[in-house]
């Protein structure tokens, strides 16, 4: 089994005003996201409900990949893979990736643009 790391927080008591150091350990930080984890799957689920009949098969085809820094969470493409039975995979520039993309939509617009369109 790997150790695992915990995590050093500093900041103030609020109940004596004073600072105070906390050792946390990865359980306690897994149980603080959790809602919010949950939340994100959730979202997920949900999106891969409403899309498309050939953009679900290229999912599951192809599968997903995960972007951005929210992305990097320890065990959140294992999460929604497992949740969507769909193979999720963790890009290696994650975070340039969303700036990348961003660039992308400014530079060109009109090839973008059925992206941005609403339906209605």
């Amino acid at each position: 089994m790997r150790d695992e790391l915990k995590a050093e927080v500093r900041g103030r008591d609020l109940s004596t005003g004073l600072p105070k150091t906390v050792i946390l350990t990865p359980a306690e930080i897994r149980d603080a996201v959790d809602e919010v984890v949950t939340e994100i799957v959730d979202s997920v689920v949900t999106c891969l409900g409403k899309a498309p009949p050939e953009l679900a098969h290229d999912l599951i085809t192809q599968g997903m990949h995960l972007v951005g820094g929210g992305g990097m969470l320890a065990g959140l493409h294992q999460r929604i893979a497992h949740d969507t039975e769909i193979d999720v995979h963790l890009v290696e520039s994650a975070l340039e990736c969303v700036v990348l993309g961003a660039g992308r939509c400014i530079e060109e617009p009109a090839a973008l643009r059925v992206v941005f369109q609403t339906g209605g």
